[in-house]
């Protein structure tokens, strides 16, 4: 059984998770100017279950911060349309205070106890409640718990769960074993089960007397308080009438909650699925698709050969391939998630450096319900937490530095994320000092981090920050001088097979943008043929592809080509030429590119072979990492072809300035991928 416990921890852990980022969005509402009740509500719903799922795992700390956290928020839903913007900036901050006890109670580390102890009195001077004169880990008793012999009393409790109690996720075992933490001594049971054929498996149809003895009454209302809507408890003893008056409930329905907020409405139904099983099916459904284009290619050599296939056939496997094609964009839904899930944890990162530094900042997230694979999103939090730290240290400036710059004493940083194509661009921009070009050069050669300034532009000095070493702090803090941030995010954006760019203005601010795939699964593909050899290009950058004969190309000073294409000119690359291969024969096809710093250019290859939709590869995981190389994948003849990210190859390319020596390559095209 403590397997299941520990299961249950987990999935404790889960959900708290889930109900601090609503908890952090709701109050965001409110300090945006919202004094809509059901935010409130909402966020008084959040902050008590976190405490009710703390009560059934003994996490006394967390109960105790939880239950003073929800008597503001209760306050609150009172006079919803009185609150104060210092009010819910306390609130704020006691939400990151109950982030960390929730994180220390599953890591087992200490809470910081100082920053507790500097909330909990906010919070106690928004009620104007005195503060307790013993600690609080162990709060005065309301009533006596023995009698006047000195023998401790007994409290018998009945508990009848509601239709809906299984539904909601609770169990009565649970309740039984966690009550025993709290002085349960006796337990008796009544009902009936009913036939087979009217048994409803979800419905409870016990109902059971709790006996405790010497209990205190106030551990006893919160921790029932767990299931105040999802079962019928009696026999609890009353709360003390606080003398102080306090204001009127807004109208409802009569338990306690806002009319219209009855349960069983206002929540979507979900299913939560352990990530093993997910990954699973995902790569059975890559194994179908490379099945398909195995079959298809097999087809396709029938009919050169001269063979007579049935049409039968051929219509059952594009029946095939579209009912791949629906399996496999319901897969990658279920692993789609929004990026809320990263983007609620960075303003309490903000705060705790705003603290720290001495800064004023304001945080504007945009674009958090864009949905990026669950594998992605998981290794977002390092990266973004760097590039906000490296924004608040190096480029907000302190508000006296600002105010002397003709600024506002309130610096900014805008977190944004969007759809490209088969993209999602995530964007950190902020509005200080910029990057010194001249401080950044000279500590990159003081540190011989390279050998001369001589031909470097400004974007490639800006982009001289993610070399590893590099920092520009005066000295080791807690937050930077070691020389370990923006090159970690540059390591791993590329493990996830994106890239990052950088754009500075002195004085201005500075935006840093990465770029990643939407899915690590599955990509639509262009499969092109250069050098003898065959190649992968994603489909969203392919604009379109013509014969390079119907082209006009027009060669200039210094050797480089362009294309006349419908009135404008277009620079003309040579795939051969960017992977540095040897080119048997003229190239035939010219492919039109959106390339990210480029835009559109021409890319030359010997022939385009079809779309095919490709099951991506880690070729780092499989081989080692190849820049210009954002992965591979298997073709149905079962050869191992490349997957080209055209924007990077191009960016190799400049830097180098000139065409890419790599051996390795042909080495790589043979490695079997599995």
């Amino acid at each position: 059984m403590a397997g299941d416990d520990e299961k249950y921890r987990d999935l404790f852990f889960a959900e708290a998770d889930e109900l601090v980022s609503e908890l952090q969005e709701m109050l965001a509402k409110l300090r945006g100017g919202a004094r809509d009740d059901e935010v409130v509500h909402a966020a008084f719903r959040a902050v008590h279950s976190v405490k009710g799922g703390a009560a059934a795992f003994g996490l006394h700390e967390l109960i105790e911060f939880a239950h003073l956290f929800e008597s503001v928020m209760d306050a609150c839903r009172k006079d919803a349309a009185a609150l104060q913007d210092r009010t819910i900036d306390v609130l704020i901050r006691a939400t990151d205070v109950m982030q960390d006890l929730l994180e220390c109670a599953q890591s087992g580390r200490a809470p910081a106890a100082e920053a507790r102890q500097r909330v909990e009195e906010d919070l106690r001077a928004c009620i104007d409640a005195p503060a307790p004169k013993s600690e609080p880990a162990q709060p005065a008793p309301e009533v006596q718990a023995t009698d006047a012999t000195g023998k401790a009393t007994e409290m018998a409790i009945t508990f009848a769960p509601a239709d809906d109690f299984i539904l909601c996720g609770h169990d009565p075992l649970r309740v039984v074993r966690a009550a025993r933490n709290i002085g349960l001594s006796d337990v008796s049971v009544e009902g009936t089960v009913a036939s087979l054929d009217e048994l409803d498996p979800m419905v409870c149809p016990f109902r059971w007397t709790l006996t405790f003895k010497g209990a205190d009454p106030a551990t006893l209302r919160d921790f029932f308080a767990v299931y105040d809507l999802s079962a019928k408890v009696d026999g609890l003893p009353p709360p003390q009438v606080d003398p102080t008056p306090k204001p009127k409930l807004r109208p409802s329905d009569g338990d306690g909650e806002p009319a219209g907020m009855g349960r069983g409405t206002g929540f979507a139904k979900s299913l939560r699925v352990e990530l093993p099983r997910i990954d699973r099916l995902v790569n059975l459904v890559g194994e179908v698709v490379i099945l398909q284009a195995a079959l298809a290619q097999d087809l396709r050599g029938i009919d050169a050969q001269g063979g007579t296939t049935e049409s039968r056939i051929s219509r059952s496997l594009e029946t095939l391939s579209r009912q791949v094609r629906e399996m496999q964009d319901s897969v990658m839904a279920i692993r789609a998630q929004p990026i809320k899930s990263v983007f609620s944890r960075m303003p309490r990162v903000v705060r705790d450096l705003a603290d720290m530094l001495g800064r004023e900042v304001r945080l504007d997230v945009s674009g958090e319900q864009t949905e990026v694979d669950t594998t992605v999103i998981e290794e977002l939090v390092e990266p973004l937490t760097h590039m906000l730290r490296n924004a608040m240290d190096h480029g907000i400036e302190t508000p006296e530095d600002r105010e002397a710059a003709g600024k506002s004493r309130q610096g900014h940083i805008h977190l944004a994320a969007e759809h490209r194509g088969e993209r999602v661009v995530i964007t950190v921009s902020d509005d200080g000092r910029g990057i010194d070009r001249s401080r950044v050069a000279a500590i990159a050669l003081e540190r011989g981090l390279i050998g001369s300034t001589e031909g470097l532009s400004p974007d490639d000095i800006d982009n001289l920050i993610f070399l590893p070493g590099f920092s520009t702090a005066s000295k080791v803090s807690e937050v930077s001088g070691r020389g370990v941030g923006m090159d970690v995010v540059k390591r791993k954006i590329q493990a996830l097979g994106g890239r990052c760019s950088l754009r500075s203005t002195p004085g201005q601010g500075t935006e840093i943008q990465i770029t990643l795939p939407l899915t690590l699964a599955v990509l639509d593909g262009m499969v092109v043929e250069t050098s003898g050899e065959q190649y992968v290009l994603p489909l969203s950058v392919v604009v379109e592809t013509v014969r390079l004969s119907e082209l006009k190309v027009e060669e200039l000073p210094g050797g480089a080509q362009v294309i006349g294409r419908r009135g404008e000119y277009l620079a003309r690359h040579d795939l051969s030429h960017l992977l540095g291969l040897p080119r048997s024969a003229e190239p035939d096809m010219i492919l039109i590119i959106e390339a990210e710093d480029e835009g559109r250019i021409g890319l030359a290859v010997d022939g385009v072979i079809g779309q095919r939709q490709v099951v991506l590869k880690s070729l780092e995981a499989n081989y080692r990492s190849i820049e210009g190389v954002s992965g591979a994948t298997i073709l149905g003849d079962g050869r191992v072809a490349l997957i080209i990210d055209p924007t990077a190859l191009l960016a190799l390319e400049r830097r180098s300035g000139a065409a890419i020596a790599n051996t390795a390559m042909p080495a790589a095209r043979q490695e079997t991928i599995h």
